[in-house]
């Protein structure tokens, strides 16, 4: 289930399973169930542009570089061109 924070400052999308007492953002008990709408933001901002599987990937690099940094990047735009990311272009 898609959510939504209800303080008008916060707002945040978010998806979970099961009991849902606040939102993990700012901590709110304010929250419901999204619209369609914001439904369809979340998958597009989480599900489309940020896919599940680049983002893990993204997690293991950073950890793996945490552990025995060899990489070093000039930028942000650097690491995510090398995970084969086009964040400048839009594509992914």
């Amino acid at each position: 289930m898609i959510y939504c924070c209800e303080i008008k400052e916060c707002g945040f999308l978010f998806k979970r399973y099961g009991l849902v007492d606040k939102c993990p953002d700012c901590g709110s008990p304010k929250i419901r169930h999204a619209d369609k709408q914001e439904q369809t933001e979340y998958i597009i901002r989480y599900e489309v542009v940020y896919p599940k599987a680049k983002l893990e990937q993204i997690a293991k690099t950073i950890k793996d570089h945490e552990k025995s940094p060899s990489t070093v990047y000039e930028s942000v735009e650097d690491m995510f061109k090398d995970l084969g990311i086009d964040i400048e272009g839009g594509g992914v």
